[in-house]
């Protein structure tokens, strides 16, 4: 992950890296964050809506470790 931090430790993904290519992917747009559970993977973090290539998709934080909730 790349993350932008601001000013008063907010944290932003702005860049990731995927898991079979391991090529990094530019996040477009956040377009929300809040505390929130992951209903498919378990757990509970700072849930991230973000946008690539008009997709969205759920980036979650679980104390420094990153996952994305997958339909699979």
């Amino acid at each position: 992950m790349i993350l932008y931090i601001n000013e008063h430790g907010k944290l932003t993904p702005i860049q990731m890296k995927t898991g079979e290519s391991a090529e990094w992917v530019k996040i477009d747009r956040v377009k929300d964050c809040c505390r929130r559970a992951s209903l498919k993977a378990g757990g509970v973090g700072m849930r991230h809506t973000c946008v690539i290539n008009h997709n969205d998709f759920y980036l979650f934080d679980e104390e420094g470790k990153w996952f994305i909730e997958t339909d699979s």
